[in-house]
């Protein structure tokens, strides 16, 4: 038997694991880990439209100058240039992962109800879109590019 508690101090996390040993909590922390690398990553990522000016973005500015150096403003553009190249979205079929594994028939439809829940989160994003001045849409699952590929 699998001894999580050992594993984590073997680790050295910090915290208290101690009541990690359930599956719900296991999957309390997946659903987080997951939300992480997709959602959040491209909340927090997304850059590329404000990093076109070097007068609103850049890593640095010297004291007194009203945009970033040359310099600074070509690195900042380069970042926002490699990181903004599209990837597959989070509601797309991967259902080719599955072919070959054990249970492939259970997988398959385990992902397609999961996408099926997504389209239901994008129809929510889109009709409280259609409520605000300013839409919001990085938590659309048909735009929220998957893993951390983003």
């Amino acid at each position: 038997e699998h001894d999580l508690a050992s594993t984590l101090a073997a680790a050295k996390y910090q915290g208290d694991y101690a009541g990690s040993k359930t599956c719900a909590k296991a999957a309390e922390r997946v659903t987080a880990a997951l939300y992480t690398v997709t959602a959040y990553h491209r909340h927090v990522g997304q850059v590329g439209d404000v990093a076109v000016d070097p007068e609103v973005a850049a890593f640095s500015w010297r004291e007194g100058e009203r945009s970033a150096r040359p310099m600074q403003a070509l690195i900042t553009s380069t970042i926002a240039a490699a990181t903004a190249v599209p990837q597959p979205k989070l509601d797309e079929d991967f259902s080719h992962v599955f072919e070959g594994m054990h249970r492939e028939g259970q997988a398959r439809a385990l992902w397609a109800k999961f996408r099926e829940e997504l389209r239901g989160v994008s129809q929510t994003v889109r009709e409280r879109n259609a409520q605000r001045t300013v839409p919001y849409y990085r938590a659309d699952p048909s735009i929220v590019e998957c893993s951390v590929a983003i």
